[in-house]
């Protein structure tokens, strides 16, 4: 079980991150689109793309083997930065892809949360800025969303409920205490590029 390993080292990461970044010397005042790209472009990012969707920066870029995309949001204070980040990385879905398998990854995991609709497999993860929040904390929480999505695949392939055909759209647009989340729509996260798994 390889992959529950990654994801409970990348939980465990998520724990002590706040705590290690309160006195960060790299604290942020917010995230910056600019600031971001630097970084993933330090960690070996290619093809990387800025953009602004729906009045929010969205950087594109390929990480590894597949696409991911930053989107940005509560970007009220352009000067200071948004204070929250979406991580994303969506595939195509297949034939075995199950609103149950989903939900199962979801109750199971908490380092990411998938969501799954006819068209395909979304892996998330939000990042809320805080005060001391750093840079090294965006690429922590960034390696740790990595590692999630692929636990995600990993089960996916695994958990199959036969003769399941694919449920009505059930994309979920709520942040971490359940409110909606500003400008994330189902038509915002349908023009994501797709990954063939």
């Amino acid at each position: 079980m390889q992959f529950k390993y990654v994801a409970l080292a990348g939980a465990l990461l998520l724990a002590g991150g706040p705590a290690q970044a309160a006195d960060a010397p790299d604290a942020l005042s917010g995230y910056k689109a600019d600031t971001v790209m630097a970084l993933f472009n330090e960690m070996g990012a290619t093809a990387m793309k800025s953009e602004l969707i729906q009045g929010d920066p969205r950087l594109t870029f390929k990480f590894e083997k597949f696409t991911y995309v930053v989107d940005f949001h509560l970007c009220e204070d352009k000067a200071a930065g948004c204070k929250m980040l979406h991580y994303i990385s969506a595939f195509d879905s297949e034939p075995s892809d199950t609103i149950e398998g989903v939900n199962a990854y979801n109750s199971e995991y908490v380092v990411g949360k998938a969501v799954f609709e006819k068209e395909g497999l979304l892996s998330l993860r939000s990042v809320l800025w805080s005060q001391g929040s750093g840079k090294a904390q965006i690429k922590s929480e960034f390696l740790s969303f990595v590692g999630a999505t692929a636990v995600l695949l990993e089960h996916m392939k695994k958990y199959t409920v036969a003769n399941n055909a694919p449920a009505a759209p059930s994309f979920v647009n709520t942040s971490v205490d359940g409110a909606a989340t500003p400008n994330a729509t189902l038509a915002k996260w349908r023009s994501l590029p797709r990954n063939r798994r």
